[in-house]
């Protein structure tokens, strides 16, 4: 399992860290001391389950688990503190176990084993189109944007596929007539943040943001576009001369294909 610990305490966070070493079904992909930073990988890294400290500055672990839940992110919540009082709030937040410090492996490997029931897996075919016009689709139903640029932006990162992309770039892509200042960051900015909503809601994660440019994980969906690049015989086939018509600045991509074909044809 995915796993990220939480604690803004060194040596009870390493502990931790060495017990779930010691569990094979465990995967540590984190472990923070700030629980803001904590917060933001939550919100765009897929991950299974999160040992959270309670009492921490800026932020604490109730909250957090607050903000997962509002979000309708599928991460299982483990607390782990020293402190009894918190455990009706963490049950009320559907916490899957409770632990008190110094924790025992055994209460590791049980919290894990709820958490697999709470982490129910969801196998989605996620088919990105590019022919013609662009769109996303989750078990052959598509995706609904509720705002334009937000799918605007997506389709600029499959276009680059999978590289990373500046905020500058996707500015210059989105907002082209508009002057580079604060205004046309908070549209870029607004754009990310419906982004990061539309697919959390669709439990997809391929997409990530960090401060100031973003990227999508290539192997996490299909693309008819990637697979004519591999040779795809039947997504060649599907390809009859037109690429994301909608924006202008897929007008490159779209020389590069039919020189491909060309090329390979």
């Amino acid at each position: 399992m995915r796993t990220v610990l939480v604690d803004d305490e060194k040596a009870p966070l390493n502990y931790l860290h060495g017990l779930c070493k010691q569990i094979p079904e465990i995967e540590v992909v984190e472990t923070f001391m700030n629980p803001q930073f904590a917060l933001e990988y939550l919100c765009k890294h897929p991950v299974d389950l999160v040992f959270l400290d309670v009492e921490m500055p800026q932020i604490s672990g109730i909250d957090i688990a607050k903000e997962i839940q509002s979000r309708g992110i599928k991460t299982a919540v483990v607390f782990v503190t020293g402190y009894e009082q918190y455990a009706l709030d963490a049950f009320r937040l559907d916490a899957v176990s409770y632990i008190l410090k110094p924790s025992e492996i055994s209460e590791v490997i049980k919290a894990m084993q709820k958490a697999k029931r709470y982490v129910v897996p969801e196998t989605q075919k996620v088919f990105v189109q590019t022919f013609d016009h662009f769109d996303v689709f989750v078990n052959e139903k598509p995706i609904y944007f509720s705002n334009t640029k937000a799918k605007e932006l997506l389709a600029v990162l499959i276009d680059r596929q999978g590289s990373i992309v500046s905020m500058d770039t996707i500015i210059d892509l989105l907002w082209p007539e508009r002057p580079y200042d604060e205004n046309v960051k908070q549209l870029y900015r607004k754009a990310v943040n419906h982004l990061n909503k539309t697919l959390n809601a669709y439990n997809i994660h391929f997409f990530v943001s960090n401060r100031g440019s973003c990227y999508v994980h290539k192997a996490e969906f299909i693309c008819d576009y990637y697979q004519l690049l591999e040779g795809n015989e039947m997504f060649i086939k599907r390809f009859h001369g037109e690429y994301m018509f909608e924006y202008s600045w897929g007008e490159n991509t779209l020389i590069k294909i039919k020189k491909y074909l060309k090329k390979h044809l």
